[in-house]
């Protein structure tokens, strides 16, 4: 458990040097403001342009960590604490619904990481995730906001 805190910790602090290197640099060219204390306020649009899901490599571990987890409860702990750093793909939400062994908590895990989906077009593969049609407008609403 500490080593996959571990991990998630170095990711998270390494997505955000990336994600500070890459758009303070040209941030004052794209319509950014600077601030009287030599701060940059960046828009909202660009800050979310540079945020990276997390890396095949750590999502492979983060993965296996998941697998070995016997319930669904301790699952969503460790979905818990990996959103609260790290955005996901499609397809790794695809990935990580696939872990859980019960519908409604996999309703209960896309409601943790909608909000850290960084690519909208594998959404259909994510409704693809559940099979009832109640569960699956649940989804869409998680997803879409309807």
């Amino acid at each position: 458990m500490k080593k996959l805190f571990l991990v998630l910790a170095i990711s998270f602090f390494s997505m955000q040097f990336s994600n500070a290197a890459c758009g303070i640099a040209s941030s004052l060219d794209k319509g950014n403001m600077e601030m009287p204390d030599g701060r940059v306020k960046r828009d909202k649009r660009e800050r979310d342009k540079n945020v990276r899901p997390m890396t095949h490599a750590d999502f492979k571990e983060f993965c296996g960590y998941l697998k070995e987890e016997p319930f669904d409860d301790r699952r969503m702990k460790l979905l818990r604490v990996a959103s609260m750093g790290c955005y996901f793909t499609a397809g790794q939400v695809v990935s990580v619904l696939d872990s859980f062994s019960f519908e409604n908590n996999k309703v209960d895990a896309l409601q943790v990481v909608s909000g850290r989906i960084v690519d909208g077009r594998g959404m259909n593969e994510i409704l693809e995730c559940f099979k009832f049609p109640s569960l699956k407008e649940k989804a869409l609403e998680i997803l879409f906001g309807r």
